[in-house]
């Protein structure tokens, strides 16, 4: 599942992470949240029109629910995510859910509303997602 190996990439990234292991989908777990921010990643990548700046939304609000998890516990969310995206990942109703209740979260979210209006969190997407990796407009963000 290519979303898995981006999934794993992400966490790889950040030294910040956190600890869940419940596998009942909760929008209040940073890991589920990373998870279901991937799952929207991949669904805005398939089909006849992929929707290319989405994507990277998806991979900065993931990214934004990695810092807001405990220091050292990369492997333990990322077990946690890989977890329940092998259990739900091909329920489209449970994802979707998950999905759009950590957006709401995260867009009621003061912290994140700031980091989102700076343009902070698409700047730190540009650099690590796939989509930009050697596209010098895609990482200035001129493109998508």
């Amino acid at each position: 599942m290519r979303y898995l190996v981006h999934f794993s990439a992400l966490f790889a990234t950040l030294s910040a992470c956190g600890a869940a292991d419940a596998l009942s989908p909760d929008p209040k777990n940073p890991a589920h949240c990373v998870a279901a921010f991937h799952y929207g990643r991949e669904l805005m990548l398939t089909g006849n029109s992929p929707n290319y700046k989405v994507a990277i939304g998806m991979t900065g609000r993931a990214l934004y629910e990695m810092k807001q998890m405990a220091a050292g516990e990369v492997p333990a969310g990322e077990n946690v995510g890989a977890d329940l995206l092998s259990k739900y990942g091909k329920n489209v109703e449970v994802m979707q859910n998950l999905l759009l209740e950590c957006r709401t979260k995260q867009n009621s979210d003061p912290s994140f509303q700031a980091a989102d209006k700076s343009g902070e969190i698409m700047a730190a997407a540009r650099k690590i997602d796939p989509i930009c990796k050697s596209d010098k407009d895609c990482l200035s963000g001129k493109k998508y």
